[in-house]
């Protein structure tokens, strides 16, 4: 079904995606991941499966990612997990505490320094090392469902515009 909406053109599909029980003749890197959503954890795990191998899709719903820039602390083991595109997103490094009470202070070293991230560089980080490692990007492509179709699953989605 295709009806125009201003200059865009909305475009309701269901994509079957096939089950891996069902179809063993297929390699295991010929099967397509679907990842829904384009959030921190998404882009990350859509880099980290396509690094492995595989064939991998990201469903954004949204135009184009616009993250709104807003700061997050996480631990030192945050540079180690994520890599590059940590060391892109750290603004700066939290090394003690100092805590306040009835007139009173106290102070806490940390071993290894708490960072404060700027969460809309590591999502464009994270997209770039995304589609670098393979990954495919799917923006205005809204997720409806997921469900069986004879052998494979159907994959509902709404995509708007181009892809």
């Amino acid at each position: 079904m295709s009806k125009t909406l201003g200059d865009r053109a909305s475009l309701e599909s269901t994509e079957t995606v096939e089950n891996t029980e069902a179809q063993p003749r297929l390699g295991r890197n010929d099967r397509e991941v679907i990842v829904v959503g384009g959030s921190a954890a998404g882009l990350f795990t859509a880099a980290t499966v396509a690094r492995g191998g595989r064939r991998v899709r990201v469903l954004e719903s949204k135009p184009q990612f616009e993250p709104t820039p807003r700061t997050l602390i996480v631990t030192d083991h945050f540079r180690h997990q994520m890599g590059a595109a940590a060391c892109k997103s750290i603004i700066n490094e939290i090394r003690r505490f100092e805590l306040f009470t009835d007139g009173r202070s106290a102070q806490i070293a940390l071993n290894k320094p708490d960072l404060i991230v700027e969460r809309s560089r590591l999502i464009s980080a994270l997209a770039r090392e995304a589609e670098q490692a393979g990954a495919t990007l799917s923006f205005d492509t809204r997720f409806l469902g997921i469900g069986p179709n004879a052998r494979c699953l159907r994959l509902g989605v709404e995509s708007i515009g181009k892809q």
